[in-house]
């Protein structure tokens, strides 16, 4: 199969360390917040580090070792499902060859049941299956008067993250708008999961979610790592020729037999 040039993949990678350090500062804030913005962002990566390497391998021990992780979102923060069912639901249902459906069931039928016992622990010590976070800011759980305060202000932060990002959007939209075939030819079923749970996260937030303490856009930071990977692969598929022409290879240079 076609896969990218070593020197294209090797300029992505690149670009995706490059992506943290430009937001070092931002980073930084929501570190030192108290927040558990933070533990979101170290959790997703490692579980896109986890539901990559299971798609590559097709293990058994690797998908349900990576469902189990991925129910874990539950306690780590309860929105962060979308991504985590959204993935293997989305590898069920995009071709991506028969190995990597069947690796996808293992994997959301874990996350699944590591969702069920972690709501049933929660509702039976703490007497609620949810933290109250998430009655207040998922249901109207206030009067009207809170929900007048807070209107427009998701969606101004929505506007705020994707200015802040906006090379990150660009790359993606590019890849995804400029060359749909090639993208949905050289993304993995991981890949599109992560782009559907990404859209699915940020538009939950911006019409759904009541932004009690919104500031920095930490509702929306978790999809930060999605982004950088997804931008990365962006950048790879948008400039894969150049890059390979720029280091001389032969023939097609955007891709080389795999």
């Amino acid at each position: 199969s076609a896969v990218p040039s070593s020197h294209a993949r090797s300029v992505g990678f690149a670009f995706a360390l490059l992506c943290p350090a430009l937001s070092i500062s931002r980073l930084a804030d929501h570190f030192l917040s108290g927040m558990d913005t933070t533990l979101a962002l170290a959790y997703l990566t490692a579980y896109f580090l986890l539901i990559h390497r299971h798609e590559r391998s097709g293990s058994l021990m690797g998908g349900v070792l990576a469902g189990v992780f991925g129910g874990l979102a539950f306690f780590a923060r309860p929105d962060l499902l979308v991504f985590t069912v959204a993935i293997p639901v989305v590898m069920m249902c995009v071709r991506g060859g028969r190995g990597t459906r069947r690796g996808a069931v293992p994997v959301l039928c874990a996350t699944l049941a590591a969702l069920v016992v972690g709501i049933g622990s929660a509702a039976w010590y703490f007497d609620s299956p949810l933290p109250l976070p998430a009655y207040v800011k998922a249901t109207r759980f206030y009067g009207d008067a809170i929900y007048q305060s807070y209107a427009g202000v998701a969606r101004l932060e929505l506007r705020r993250y994707v200015l802040k990002y906006w090379y990150l959007f660009v790359l993606i939209a590019g890849s995804v708008c400029l060359r749909p075939l090639q993208w949905w030819r050289l993304s993995t079923s991981v890949d599109k999961g992560m782009l559907a749970g990404t859209l699915l996260f940020l538009g939950y937030h911006s019409l759904f979610v009541l932004p009690v303490m919104y500031y920095s856009q930490l509702l929306l930071y978790p999809t930060l790592p999605a982004l950088i990977w997804l931008a990365a692969r962006g950048f790879i598929s948008l400039g894969g020729t150049e890059i390979g022409a720029a280091f001389g290879e032969n023939g097609d240079p955007r891709f080389v037999a795999d």
